[in-house]
């Protein structure tokens, strides 16, 4: 090796290196920032369980997102293949309402009895309880600004309905770039049904996802997955208008949440584990996540990660921990959505099962 070239090699190595990650830099997709989750929650109620290993499953199609029920007792899915399917009282399953998007969130409104859809790649939809006819309402804002993933959707005593948009930066199939990125992109909008608006109630959300309303409807809640945590904001009272955190520490991401009888019902999507949670909240995993999107497989590289685990939990209005619904195998089912009580029966949501699981309260 000629004198001095042991020292140029390494100098011509940072410089290169330099340069690709200032290219990197300016091209990638992603402006992440940090992300601290918080130490995840331990503790008896976190124990692993066992009582979903009975569940019977009802088929309707890959990735039934959420559940919900008509007067009837028929139960209504979004699942991927743009359908919203009904399960009629002898378990038999009929396309019931076609969008061509990717049906997620479902709310029914009683009085007059009508279905309220988040598609996630389309927007907001009324549905007719009647024959299944879906109506267009909004893929964006009163002031323009698109819904870029509509998730949830909740409906107030008064017909107002509530809608969460994951984020408005992306859409449906780059939402792991949100992810990614780590920033408040997501919103939670109100549409009006008697003035046909659709309006911002909250900025600056993480990935805004489940919602729901208490009892007295004074607050809704607002899961915000890759926070893992739930956010609680207060529509009444001497709070209104403040947003605070209901439940933190997380072992997962919780994704949807349902209200029934004085409880809150939410799904655990995934698992999580040190090296995520290192990725998202040190300095070098935060410029490092600039890079994933160049990746092969980049928008599943943090799920295909995730340990597979079905989990949902059930608290009350003060934020109790009440049950935990587990399969630690994630033999019976996984990737929890969300779940739904309804007679003497808990029903939960896959985002990868052609099924919804049941079973017995006990």
């Amino acid at each position: 090796m000629a004198p001095g070239l042991g020292m140029i090699l390494p100098l011509v190595l940072a410089v290169t290196v330099l340069g690709v990650a200032k290219f990197i830099h300016k091209l990638s997709p992603v402006d992440p920032i940090p992300v601290d989750f918080g130490p995840p929650a331990t503790g008896d109620f976190w124990k692993p369980e066992f009582n979903l290993q009975n569940l019977e499953k009802i088929h309707v199609g890959e990735g039934p997102e959420d559940v919900v029920f008509d007067k009837q007792g028929r139960a209504y899915t979004g699942c991927a293949d743009g359908w919203v399917k009904r399960i009629e009282l002898d378990d038999s399953v009929t396309n019931f309402s076609f969008t061509g998007g990717r049906p997620a969130g479902l709310a029914i409104a009683l009085d007059p009895e009508v279905m309220y859809l988040a598609d996630s790649k389309l927007g907001l939809y009324e549905i007719s309880l009647s024959d299944g006819t879906p109506h267009f309402i909004a893929d964006e804002d009163d002031e323009g600004v698109p819904i870029g993933i509509a998730d949830a959707v909740e409906i107030a005593s008064d017909g107002v309905v509530y809608l969460t948009d994951a984020t408005s930066k992306y859409k449906v199939d780059d939402h792991m770039l949100d992810v990614i990125e780590g920033r408040p992109n997501g919103r939670l909008l109100k549409y009006d049904p008697a003035k046909k608006t659709v309006t911002v109630v909250k900025k600056n959300l993480a990935f805004a996802n489940g919602v729901a309303l208490s009892t007295k409807e004074d607050f809704l809640l607002i899961c915000e997955t890759f926070r893992s945590r739930v956010m609680r904001l207060w529509l009444k009272g001497e709070k209104e208008g403040t947003l605070e955190v209901f439940l933190t520490g997380f072992p997962g991401y919780p994704d949807n949440v349902k209200y029934h009888d004085g409880k809150f019902f939410i799904g655990i999507i995934a698992q999580r584990d040190a090296l995520t949670d290192w990725f998202f909240r040190s300095r070098v995993g935060t410029q490092l996540r600039r890079i994933v999107p160049f990746l092969p497989h980049s928008t599943l590289i943090l799920g295909e990660s995730a340990k597979r685990v079905g989990r949902l939990i059930v608290v009350s209005e003060e934020g109790q921990l009440l049950k935990k619904y587990e399969d630690p195998t994630g033999k019976a089912i996984h990737s929890i959505t969300g779940g739904n009580r309804f007679g003497d029966y808990v029903y939960l949501n896959s985002l990868v099962a052609d099924y919804i699981g049941r079973i017995k309260v006990t």
